[in-house]
């Protein structure tokens, strides 16, 4: 059970983390699931860290250390239950309290099918928070032009008069080497749709369009990636 309130717990200020941060000018760089995950909780600043400090020894610590040094005795039962009943009352009336916000906030970045079906989306506005969200996540190649490996350097734009996410990249490389070349690239898309699947917009077609400029290479190479989610 304290196994069960600690990661309950961890994910719901955790996806708090991440309501905030794409509301905020905060952001979030990091690549692995474990340390975003980490990353959008300590956005939440340090109030709300001591605070699930103190949830946590409240309701899982304090109740072990009495049940390990004293015996848990009907008494200590009854304090543990207190405690776990105050704590639960605590979060419901937050989440009343502030679930319009919440709501709010998380519509600008959550695809909801239900309001979909009944309102037109606004792809450029969806466009818009896309690339915010990106941008958070360390996509700094959509606002300049950024180191690509020792291969050159890479820029990124994405296309406001499309009805997809269509990003148009551009490669400056040094090498020539085709199988380099087409590796480094499929491991750039891999990073970069696994950043389009952790946001939430109301856009589901993404398309990555490959412009490669080699050094001493007149013609310009052409690639696609494309996925579909939702």
């Amino acid at each position: 059970m304290a196994y069960f309130f600690i990661k309950y717990l961890l994910d719901f200020y955790s996806h708090k983390g991440y309501i905030v941060t794409m509301d905020s000018n905060k952001f979030n760089p990091y690549k692995t699931s474990f340390r975003r995950y980490i990353r959008f909780i300590t956005n939440l600043g340090i109030i709300q860290f001591i605070l699930i400090i103190g949830f946590v020894f409240l309701v899982v610590i304090y109740p072990l250390v009495i049940a390990t040094e004293l015996g848990f005795t009907a008494r200590q039962a009854f304090i543990a239950t207190i405690i776990s009943f105050a704590y639960s009352v605590s979060r419901s009336l937050e989440l009343s309290l502030n679930i319009f916000s919440f709501t709010e906030m998380e519509y600008k970045n959550k695809e909801n099918n239900e309001l979909k079906k009944e309102i037109e989306v606004d792809v450029s506005k969806e466009l818009t928070i896309l690339k915010d969200i990106l941008i958070k996540f360390g996509r700094d190649e959509l606002t300049t032009r950024k180191q690509f490996g020792d291969l050159g350097e890479i820029e990124v734009h994405l296309s406001e008069k499309k009805e997809e996410a269509f990003f148009v990249i551009t490669l400056y490389l040094h090498s020539s080497n085709i199988n380099e070349i087409v590796e480094s690239i499929e491991t750039y898309a891999f990073g970069f749709f696994n950043d389009l699947r952790n946001t939430t917009v109301d856009i589901n077609n993404f398309v990555l369009s490959y412009f490669v400029k080699i050094d001493g290479v007149f013609a310009i190479k052409n690639l696609f990636h494309q996925i579909k989610t939702g």
